[in-house]
């Protein structure tokens, strides 16, 4: 019970904006149906920004027509273009760590709205794109739908793994999905802009106006889908925005201890007598999970002999997003320890024994994310430098005609 109060009193008015409404995020995902859907709208998304790369190579020298521009100042523009999805990429980084820390102040958009916008960003470049006979206004929009392609290619990948949390299964299939989506439209979008050049005197707008109209379209789903909880992210039960979880966590330790040692939790604080120790848990289960999901309580009758049961030592409380860790009462704050889980939490390991192994962790960690970034920069380089300049490369060198370098 009094969990329950502090749980009431301290609701904050800083909700995350990935909760969709007073009944929670989680109340709209009803069915696979409904995820499978979302995972079909990022792999649209994914082949829009596959098509905007695969279709800049094939268009270069019909940039040069229209708009008069050197080569040198198109591979500008085509650098422009890298260094503003760098830009987007990590503008998803630091959008996705806000809105994953419950203790960091949310933005002020959800990850589908964002995405909407990013995707918007695209449509309208694409349209300029397919138009424009300036200069200048072709960077500025190589530029933005840089931005846009960056934001929405991490976006698409991290939120398919938030959207199917607690399966591994679907989000390795999900991810891998999206980058097939991903090669896909870098495969189709050059013979769109093959059966441009020949079938309307060397004109490249209609296959981005066709992105264009894709990316419109994948944006009004995005606006109108729910978006998935950030890793770690709990539903909020209705009318409760976020909880104070450090007051929480006080009350919670205090409520897993009064309970291992035989109390029993009263509406005014914790305590009570070993006459009443084979009702606190059936008690405390009762009230926790008749609050509509707000706690759960992993709790059994305590031994009425002395109260050293295992639902007493292996008491564990969750409120919302915060979990209490499992922990013995007879070890206090001073010294730390971690139940050993091989004989059921009867021998106290040092958390000391741990540091070694969590350096190592760590360590390996560290080298796989190092190897992965040297593995993406040679290859994602070779492939944007064949995908860019390939074509152009053939055209002034080796006399081929645009339409045949765009295949």
């Amino acid at each position: 019970r009094n969990l329950a109060q502090t749980v009431a009193v301290s609701a904050s008015p800083m909700a995350s904006l990935l909760q969709q409404g007073a009944t929670g995020p989680a109340a709209s995902w009803q069915s696979e149906r409904q995820q499978l859907l979302v995972s079909a709208v990022y792999c649209v998304c994914m082949f829009i920004n596959g098509g905007v790369v695969g279709a800049f190579g094939p268009s270069l020298e019909a940039f040069q027509r229209a708009t008069g521009l050197s080569v040198g100042h198109l591979g500008t523009a085509v650098l422009q273009n890298r260094f503003t999805k760098l830009g987007g990429t990590l503008l998803w980084a630091w959008y996705a760590g806000r809105i994953s820390d419950p203790r960091a102040r949310s933005p002020c958009i959800r990850p589908h709205a964002a995405m909407a916008i990013g995707l918007s960003i695209m449509a309208a470049s694409c349209v300029v794109l397919g138009l424009t006979r300036s200069g200048w206004m072709l960077h500025v929009v190589m530029a933005a739908s840089g931005a846009a392609y960056g934001f929405t290619d991490s976006g698409c990948i991290m939120l398919s793994v938030w959207l199917w949390q607690g399966n591994a299964r679907r989000q390795r299939g999900c991810v891998a999905l999206t980058n097939f989506f991903f090669t896909f439209g870098a495969l189709v979008t050059p013979v769109l802009v093959a059966a441009s050049l020949h079938h309307r005197d060397q004109a490249i707008w209609p296959a981005f106006h066709a992105l264009a109209f894709t990316a419109i379209g994948t944006a009004l789903l995005f606006s109108l889908l729910p978006s998935p909880l950030a890793e770690g992210e709990r539903a909020p039960v209705s009318g409760i925005s976020m909880v104070d979880l450090e007051g929480c966590a006080t009350d919670a330790e205090q409520g897993a201890a009064a309970l291992a040692g035989g109390g029993q939790v009263g509406r005014d604080g914790m305590g009570g007598d070993a006459a009443t120790q084979g009702q606190v848990g059936h008690e405390v289960a009762g009230e926790f999970t008749a609050g509509d999901g707000l706690l759960d309580a992993a709790a059994a009758p305590c031994d009425a002999q002395g109260g050293t049961g295992p639902s007493c030592a292996e008491l564990q409380l969750s409120v919302g997003v915060l979990e209490v860790p499992r922990t013995s009462p007879a070890h206090s704050k001073e010294d730390p320890v971690r139940l050993s889980e091989a004989d059921g939490g009867a021998e106290p390991v040092p958390a000391a024994a741990t540091a070694d192994d969590a350096s190592g962790s760590g360590l390996r960690a560290g080298l796989v994310v190092l190897s992965a970034g040297v593995v993406a920069f040679f290859s994602n380089g070779c492939e944007h430098a064949a995908a860019t300049w390939l074509s152009a490369y053939g055209v002034r060198q080796c006399g081929m005609q645009e339409e045949r370098m765009a295949l």
